[in-house]
Formats: structure tokens, sequence, C-alpha cells
């Protein structure tokens, strides 16, 4: 299975800024406490639920990655050159900055002077400290989703060859893959809860009673978002069978619009609190739904594809992973600074987002250009 696609979609770059925006928006909640509400339009609830962005990520994953094998069904994801090949093109796409802000971060706990360094270090190394507490958001919060991302890259191929498997074509196939994402959701219920049937359920309770953060953060709970991506690539794969191009469209606009407005309605007021599945991850099925939809119909668009494809928009979304890996560790660094300085973040939150977003991007594109480029092979 290779990454690469045939012909790169328009707009995705952009959509990955959005995204990676609205993930700084989430800590700069978190370390300012901004606010504000409008009838019933709550701006700290928008902010804290732009986790969502990490919904969109693994539905791109799976739609991006899985759209090659829906484009041709005669590959086979787990055969040895194959997968080989696949999965060094995904690591070389995640480790590059991911270990060099793992390594100044370590370099800054002394592990020379505390023991519980390395361990811990070691567990990032290996992308699986999402399975010890402790480690989960020891070196940085958003490093328990690079670890779920690799694992993810594990699991992919044998999800495909699963619905590969399934002889009822490709319209068949898709449908699988969105009764996967229920299934995955239906079993991470039961063993939360202790239906799932035989010891298992029972040990699993127990476990995550211990592991909050573990159990409810897991490969498993974040499964669904994956297989829906993998069935939007499913639809992309069927869009790109009917023609090879799409002329752009208003009406695409338009729709797209919609969809962004309910996400917005969604995450900004009381709406979510109808929408809450238990232990269901980022509004599962409602929003991933309408993040499968935005994935589809924003490449169609005509003024929001413009708006996508905006070269400034376009190179933030190129660098959006050093972004994600860099903004908290240099927010934190700032708010350290300010905190030196007696500067409340609290009041002059609009002069720390910019100076952290500056940084941020600027690490970042130093980060890719110097350093990542060499590994996009």
């Amino acid at each position: 299975m290779t990454s690469a696609l045939k012909k790169e979609i328009p707009g995705i770059h952009g959509l990955r800024a959005i995204a990676c925006l609205a993930v700084f928006g989430v800590h700069l909640e978190q370390y300012t406490g901004i606010g504000g509400s409008w009838g019933p339009f709550d701006l700290a609830l928008l902010l804290r639920n732009g986790n969502v962005a990490v919904c969109f990520f693994f539905m791109l994953t799976g739609a991006l990655l899985s759209l090659p094998v829906w484009r041709n069904t005669t590959q086979h994801p787990l055969a040895p050159s194959t997968a080989w090949s696949y999965f060094m093109k995904r690591f070389r796409r995640i480790a590059p900055a991911y270990y060099m802000c793992l390594a100044v971060l370590v370099l800054i706990r002394s592990p020379w002077k505390n023991s519980q360094v390395l361990p811990d270090a070691g567990a990032h190394f290996l992308f699986v400290h999402n399975y010890t507490e402790a480690y989960f958001y020891s070196f940085a919060a958003p490093f328990w989703f690079i670890a779920i991302q690799m694992q993810f890259y594990l699991v992919l191929p044998f999800l495909l060859e699963l619905i590969l498997a399934i002889p009822f074509g490709l319209r068949g196939r898709i449908v699988f893959a969105i009764l996967m994402a229920f299934v995955a959701y239906g079993t991470h219920f039961m063993l939360m809860t202790g239906a799932f049937p035989g010891p298992l359920g029972d040990d699993f309770v127990g476990w995550a009673q211990q592991h909050p953060l573990c159990s409810s953060h897991s490969v498993l709970a974040h499964l669904p978002h994956l297989a829906l991506g993998i069935a939007v690539g499913g639809v992309l794969s069927l869009d790109s069978r009917r023609a090879s191009t799409h002329l752009p469209s208003t009406s695409y606009d338009f729709l797209v619009g919609v969809v962004f407005l309910a996400i917005l309605a969604i995450l900004s007021t009381p709406l979510q609190n109808y929408l809450v599945l238990p232990y269901a991850r980022y509004y599962f099925p409602v929003i991933p739904v309408l993040i499968g939809f935005v994935i589809l119909f924003a490449p169609r668009g005509n003024w929001i594809l413009r708006i996508l494809e905006w070269r400034p928009i376009r190179y933030l979304g190129i660098i959006s992973f050093g972004v994600y890996v860099y903004h908290y560790p240099v927010m934190s660094g700032w708010s350290k600074l300010f905190g030196i300085a007696g500067i409340s973040l609290g009041t002059q939150w609009v002069f720390f987002a910019l100076v952290s977003w500056a940084t941020s991007i600027v690490v970042a594109a130093v980060s890719y250009e110097i350093i990542e480029k060499r590994f996009h092979f």
C-alpha cells in the first residue's frame, strides 16, 4: 500500500490549517482562560471543543491512506514489501519533528538529575506512552495523539485487508467500513461499562478505573473515527471513477458553509448536550459525519477552495504537523516568560496568542524546510 495519492486532493492542506488553528485554540483557552458569551454562543466552550480537530486528523488519515487501495482493490496492504514501504513512509512523516521536539524536552527535564525521565522518554520514543497514565501528558499534552496516530498506521493495513475480503463490491465495502465504526464504538462502550461478556469485561473495567486517560483515549476509543475516514476514502474513490475532474461549484460552497455553521453551532452552544453518547469521542457520530461531508465537499467548491488553496493557508497546512508538535512547548515557554515579567496571560491574551502562534509557525517552518523535507520521499 502506498500513501501517495495519484492526484492531490485540492483544499486538503487548507483544511489541515483550520484544524491546526483549532488545536491551538484549545490550549490558548487552557493557558489564558479567555471566554465570552453572546446569547447561546459560548467562546470558551467553542475553544475547548476545538479538540474535534483531532477527529478530523484521524479521519483524514483513514481517507487519504485508504484511497489508493479503494482505487485499486487488487492491492494487498499486508504484502511484506508493500507494508514495509508504507510504514517507513509514515514513520518518516512523523518521526523527524516529533523526535527533535522530544529530545529538547528531555534535555530540559535534566534526565541526569531525575531517574524517571528516561523511562518516560523511552515510552515516548516507542510511541507507547499512551498506555501509562503517568506518561500520558508528561512531556507535552498533544503528544498522546501522535502515539495513537502511529498505532493507527499499524492497524490500518489489517482493517483494509478485512474490508477487501468482503465480497459485496465497492459500495458494500463502504457500508461495511461505516458499520465497523459503530461496532468499534459498541465494543468500547461495552468494555467501559463492564457489559462485555466474559472475564475480559470485568478485567477491563478494573483497569479503566485505574487508568482513566489510557482507557478513554485508547486506540479503540478512536477507531470509529478512523473507520469513518476509511469510508470517506471509499466515497472519494467512487467520485474519481465517475469523472477524472470536477468543475468548481458554488453549490458546494453553500453546502460546506452550512456544514461549517452546523459544526460551530454544535461546538459552541448547549446543542452539544443532546449529541453526547456515553464514552464516545468528539460527539460521535454527528460531528465525525459532518467532518466527513467537509472532506468530501470542500475539494469541489469554488470560493471555499480559493480560500483553502490561498498560499499562506496552504503552506500552514503543509507544516501543520510541525505546528501541532511545537506549539504546546512554545506556549509553555512563553507563559513562563510572561510570568517572569509579571504579565497576566488572562488580560494580555491577545499578545500571548500572537507571539505563541508566530513562534510556533516559525519553528515549524524551519523544522519542515531544514529537517522534515529531507525525509519526505
